[in-house]
Order: structure tokens, then sequence, then C-alpha cells
């Protein structure tokens, strides 16, 4: 046992941190109250954000955690963490959250939490009805767990939103949506639901 675990220490970019350090807890604390805008995903581990003055950044989760915003070497800057809190769903008293690398496993064990957690089990990716050519998706209620799967944020009504009308029914804060298609408009890419993956449609 003890050599399968220097094993794993040896696999790790940096050591294991037993407890998170003051700085770790200043960005824990404006991760929590920071909104990010998740533009595209590269993969289980690779993601492409905005922030609310619309500069993006690139973060990348595994052996080397890493942003393009330049910070992170030392401590998680700010987009990490959001990563890790909205995205993988991790708490924060999760001694995961203040590893500054992570062994295969870890990512494993990271990723398949983002799919256990209470959000991926209140966002549908398939819709009551789907589309069809002469009808409209069927539009998602509006629960208490309602979260959008764009800005991670929750939804509730009496907020401004807008609902997949070709596929899957899901709702989305139309700021957020608004982002979405900025950017693959930007990259020329096809303008497509972030759940479903259907074609958008005209209009938000």
């Amino acid at each position: 046992y003890l050599g399968a675990r220097n094993y794993i220490i040896m696999q790790r970019s940096h050591p294991w941190r037993s407890k998170p350090s003051d700085f770790f807890l200043l960005f824990l604390e404006a991760a929590q109250a920071t909104r990010l805008y998740i533009l595209q995903e590269n993969g289980p581990s690779k993601f492409v954000v905005e922030d609310v003055n619309k500069r993006k950044y690139k973060i990348e989760i595994g052996n080397i955690v890493k942003c393009s915003c330049g910070a992170g070497m030392d401590e998680h800057c700010v987009h990490i963490l959001y990563i890790l809190l909205k995205i993988f769903r991790l708490e924060p008293d999760n001694p995961l959250i203040w590893q500054l690398s992570y062994t295969d496993a870890e990512v494993d064990k990271i990723i398949a939490n983002r799919y256990s957690s209470s959000f991926s089990k209140a966002v549908k990716k398939v819709g009551p009805r789907g589309a069809s050519k002469e009808k409209k998706a069927s539009r998602m209620k509006i629960t208490k767990e309602s979260v959008c799967c764009v800005c991670h944020d929750s939804m509730k009504k009496g907020d401004l939103l807008t609902y997949c009308t070709t596929g899957c029914g899901n709702n989305f804060h139309v700021e957020c949506i608004v982002r979405w298609v900025k950017h693959k408009l930007f990259e020329d890419q096809k303008v497509n639901c972030p759940l479903c993956r259907s074609e958008w449609g005209r209009g938000i």
C-alpha cells in the first residue's frame, strides 16, 4: 500500500497539500462571488470561459492545472476555482479543490462528480417532446433546482430567459445565450444549443 501511495505521489506535478493556504481561501471567496460564462468545452477537462468584461480564458484541469490568465502557478486563480466549484461541483472543503495538480485517478473522480451531482440530474439533455418541422419543442418548467448551463447560476421565474425551441427545451438566461451565440459566430462555428447541440435556429 505504501509503495503504491508513493508511486501516486511521484506522479504529481505538485506535492499533496494537507490544508488550504491563506491565499487559496481568499481566491475561493472571490470565486464563489464570481460569474463566468462557459463558451466552449474541449473534452471533459478543458474550457473556454468569458467574464463580465468579455475577457476570455482557457482553463485546463489535469496533471498540470493552468489558466491563460497567467495566474494559478502557485495558487489557483478565480477562473480555475470557478470551474472546480461550478462545473465539477466540488465542495469548498473537499481536499481535491486546493490541490495544484492531479493524478489521472483524481481527474477521473472530479469528472465523475460533475455527472453525479444534483445539478446534472436537474438539467435534462432531452426535453419532454422534441421539436418537429411543425411544432416547437416543449419548454422545461422552471423549478427551484433550475440552473443555466452557461453561467451555472440558478434560474427563477421573473428572470429574462429563453429556451431551446429546436431540441431539448431547456432554459437559459438570455444574457448567457447572447454571449454563447457571439462566441460561436466569432469562431465561425455552427450556433447550436449548449446542451443538446441542436441547431439553435433564428433569434434568441
